[in-house]
């Protein structure tokens, strides 16, 4: 039994690592570019929830002729102390992986190459 775990261990394993590269973002030479957005002075509509602002995020770049490969949104600290003026950090991060040829737009729009 404990070799039937330990081979399904070893195939989910290889599974991952030959999915994503071996890096975090994705295939390999794909690059992570990340933002720290504001309470409320971002370029795209503002959504209700985490779903609807990553559309929106979505929506925005590829406005910017930018294809986004995976995006995620990490929430802040639940002990973060923030003001909530628009132009002050929210505490969240985007992250947003993109092919090469995009970083320069990126950076363009305000995120930093990870």
């Amino acid at each position: 039994m404990r070799k039937v775990a330990n081979y399904l261990f070893l195939i989910s394993l290889f599974t991952i690592s030959c999915k994503f590269g071996g890096t975090p973002e994705g295939p390999i030479g794909n690059i992570m570019m990340l933002k720290s957005p504001t309470q409320c002075n971002e370029p795209w509509q503002s959504g209700q929830n985490k779903t609807e602002n990553i559309a929106n995020i979505t929506k925005y770049l590829s406005e910017n002729a930018i294809q986004v490969i995976t995006i995620a949104i990490i929430d802040a600290p639940a002990d973060l102390v923030t003001c909530q003026a628009c132009n002050c950090k929210n505490g969240q991060q985007i992250r947003v992986v993109v092919a090469p040829g995009a970083v320069d737009k990126m950076i363009n729009l305000g995120f930093t190459k990870k």
